[in-house]
């Protein structure tokens, strides 16, 4: 069987970032993933960071790790996080480990709607 690795999608402005992960999350690419979370949270600008899970096929325990690493980051640079729902089997990964109820999951729609006070 042959692993598709990670692809990360980066658009966005003004403080507001959209990743969309493509492939697995998993110990081979999550610090892809952090990395470039990492990198968008230090610059101290980022106000939004939204990723969308559902290219996702596969995420194991450190990709969970990665997820959650994420929401910490976020919480510490000030900049609010959502997560798009990814495919049912991972979101049954979340759902299992007690993750569901502990990250801002959302809609694609739900994602999209402003949030906060501007």
């Amino acid at each position: 069987m042959k692993r598709r690795g990670l692809e990360i999608d980066e658009h966005g402005e003004d403080g507001k970032v959209a990743l969309a992960l493509t492939g697995e999350l998993d110990i081979a690419t999550a610090p892809r993933l952090q990395k470039a979370v990492g990198r968008l949270c230090s610059d101290g600008v980022l106000r939004r960071l939204t990723i969308d899970l559902r290219g996702l096929d596969f995420v194991d325990s450190t990709g969970l790790a990665a997820i959650v690493f994420t929401s910490k980051l976020c919480e510490r640079s000030g900049g609010e996080l959502a997560l798009i729902r990814g495919q049912d089997t991972v979101q049954q990964v979340f759902a299992l480990t007690g993750l569901l109820d502990q990250l801002p999951f959302r809609s694609a729609e739900e994602a999209e709607e402003p949030t906060g006070q501007d």
